[in-house]
C-alpha cells in the first residue's frame, strides 16, 4: 500500500457536515499518510464541533481552518507553526468569503510536497486526487475535467461550454486546460504558494482559483489534463450565484479590457445617436440647424469659437506636463502615458486623419457642398473628418483607457463632444465630418492605450525557483 505523506487534500466547504462525514473516512483508507485541509467559510451546522472530535482521535493529519470564526483546529500530529502561520493571516483575506480565499488560507499552511484541492460533495471521485498527483512528475499543474456533460441541465451545459470558451480566450496558449474553471486540481505546493505574494492577482470572493493560477503560470509551465466521470451531488446545492458569476468575469478581464469594453459601447451609443440624427434630417440640413443657433445667439458662439481654439489644445498640455513630470520624477508609469499620448496623436489625429482629409477632400460648409477635390491639399476642401474633433476625442480615449476614474473619462469625452460641436456651429465641419472624428479618434486612442497598458507578461514569472536566494 502507498503512503500519501507527501500529499495534502484540500476540501472547502460550508454547510457540508454530511458529506465531510462520509468523505474522511474514505480518504483515509484511499490514502493512508495524507494530511487533510478542511477551509471552512462559515458553516452553521456543526462541522466545526465535528472535527474538533475528530481530531482528537484520528492518526491521519488534520487540520480545520475556521475562517469567519479564526479558529485553527488541528490533530495531535500537526506542528504548532502552522496555528502561528494561520493566525498572521498574510493576506488579511480571513473576512473574504469564497472558495479562492479557502484555498489560498489553506494553501499557506501546507508543508506536504504535493496538494490537491476537491469538493466534498462527492461529484468528484475519492479517485481523483491520486490521478491528479501521478500526473505532477512531469507536469507543473493537473488540471480535471469531466469527461461528458450528459447528466448536466441545459443551462449549466451552457454556462460551462461558455466559461471554459471565454476563459481559454484570454489565457496564453501554454496555460489553457480543457476545463480552467474546474474545481479539482493538483500541483506542487512550494511552486503555488510562492505565486500567491498579493491578493491582488485573485479574484477571492470567487469561485475560479485555477483560472487565476493560470493567469500567472510562467511560459515553460506544462498542464496535464485528467479526465472523470461526474457523479451528481450526493447533498447540498450549487454555490454558483451572480456574485460569483461577476467576480469570475472581472478578473477574465483585467481593468485595462473592461475600460476598453466600457469605451467602446460607449462610442457605439453615441455614433448610433449621430448617425440617426444624420439620416433624420440629412448631413447638409442638419449642419444648416446648427450654424443657425450661431447666429441667433452670438454669445452662444462665442462661448463656442473659445472651445474650438483652444479645447483640443487643452489636451496637448496636459499631457506635456504629464511627460516632462515623469522624466523629473522618474516616473515610468507617467512617461509611458506620455508617449502613448504622443503615438495616438501621431498615428490617428496627424496621419490617419490628415490622409483621409486629403484624399477625400470634402468642401467645408462655407465653401461649397458637392465639389469635391481629391488631393487638393487646401484647407478648404479637408472638411471630411474633422481634425480638432478627432484630435480631442483620442486624448479623450486615452483618458478613458488609462484613467481609472469613469467621471473623469465621462468629463474628457463630454468635452470632446462640445469641441466637436463647436467646429458644426461655427460653420467648418458637417456633422458626419464630426461624427467621424469622434469615432476615428476616439476608438484609436482606446485601442493604441489598451494595447500599451493591458496587463503585462511580466508578471508570469519562474515561482518557485531560488526564492530564499535574496535573503
Amino acid at each position: 500500500m502507498n503512503n500519501f505523506d507527501n500529499l495534502s487534500i484540500i476540501i472547502p466547504v460550508i454547510n457540508e457536515l454530511a458529506n465531510l462525514k462520509k468523505l474522511l473516512p474514505i480518504l483515509r483508507q484511499k490514502y493512508p499518510g495524507l494530511t487533510i485541509i478542511v477551509s471552512d467559510d462559515g458553516s452553521t451546522d456543526g462541522t466545526r464541533d465535528y472535527i474538533a472530535e475528530d481530531a482528537k482521535t484520528t492518526t491521519t493529519p488534520l487540520i480545520y481552518l475556521e475562517r469567519k470564526g479564526n479558529e485553527f483546529i488541528s490533530s495531535k500530529n500537526i506542528s504548532d507553526s502552522l496555528s502561528e502561520i494561520f493566525y498572521s493571516d498574510k493576506l488579511k483575506i480571513r473576512d473574504t468569503a469564497g472558495l479562492t480565499a479557502s484555498v489560498l488560507d489553506a494553501l499557506l499552511i501546507c508543508t506536504s510536497e504535493n496538494f490537491a484541492v476537491m469538493d466534498a460533495d462527492f461529484q468528484h471521485p475519492v479517485e481523483l486526487p491520486g490521478n491528479l498527483v501521478e500526473k505532477l512528475d512531469d507536469h507543473t499543474l493537473s488540471v480535471a475535467h469531466r469527461k461528458t456533460l450528459k447528466d448536466f441541465p441545459p443551462h449549466r451545459k451552457l454556462m460551462s461550454l461558455f466559461g471554459n470558451f471565454i476563459s481559454n480566450s484570454v489565457l496564453p496558449s501554454y496555460a489553457r486546460a480543457k476545463d480552467p474553471l474546474s474545481g479539482a486540481f493538483a500541483g506542487k505546493t512550494e511552486f503555488f504558494a510562492n505565486m500567491i505574494e498579493t491578493k491582488e492577482d485573485f479574484g477571492l470572493e470567487g469561485f475560479k482559483v485555477l483560472f487565476d493560477f493560470l493567469k500567472l503560470l510562467p511560459k515553460d509551465s506544462k498542464i496535464a489534463n485528467v479526465g472523470y466521470d461526474f457523479q451528481m451531488r450526493s447533498m447540498g446545492e450549487s454555490k454558483i450565484g451572480f456574485k460569483q458569476i461577476r467576480c469570475f468575469y472581472r478578473s477574465v478581464f483585467d481593468k485595462h479590457t473592461v475600460r476598453f469594453i466600457s469605451g467602446v459601447l460607449v462610442l457605439m451609443v453615441c455614433l448610433l445617436i449621430g448617425n440617426y440624427l444624420v439620416f433624420k434630417y440629412g448631413d447638409i440640413n442638419l449642419s444648416t440647424r446648427i450654424r443657425a443657433l450661431g447666429k441667433d445667439y452670438p454669445s452662444v458662439s462665442s462661448a463656442f469659437r473659445i472651445i474650438t481654439n483652444y479645447g483640443h489644445h487643452l489636451y496637448h498640455f496636459i499631457f506635456l506636463y504629464i511627460l516632462v513630470i515623469g522624466y523629473i520624477k522618474k516616473r515610468k508609469d507617467m512617461i509611458r502615458l506620455g508617449w502613448t499620448y504622443v503615438m495616438v496623436q501621431l498615428l490617428v489625429s496627424i496621419a490617419i486623419c490628415g490622409a483621409m482629409k486629403m484624399i477625400i477632400g470634402r468642401p467645408r460648409p462655407r465653401t461649397g457642398l458637392y465639389d469635391f477635390k481629391h488631393f487638393s491639399g487646401k484647407s478648404r476642401f479637408r472638411s471630411f473628418p474633422s481634425g480638432h474633433t478627432t484630435d480631442a476625442f483620442s486624448s479623450a480615449g486615452v483618458v478613458w483607457g488609462y484613467s481609472r476614474s469613469y467621471i473623469l473619462s465621462i468629463i474628457a469625452f463630454i468635452f470632446s463632444g462640445l469641441v466637436g460641436f463647436s467646429r458644426i456651429i461655427l460653420s467648418s465641419h458637417f456633422p458626419l465630418d464630426v461624427v467621424t472624428g469622434m469615432v476615428l479618434g476616439f476608438g484609436g486612442g482606446l485601442i493604441i492605450t489598451y494595447i500599451r497598458f493591458r496587463k503585462p507578461e511580466t508578471r508570469r514569472k519562474s515561482y518557485g525557483q531560488d526564492k530564499n536566494k535574496s535573503s
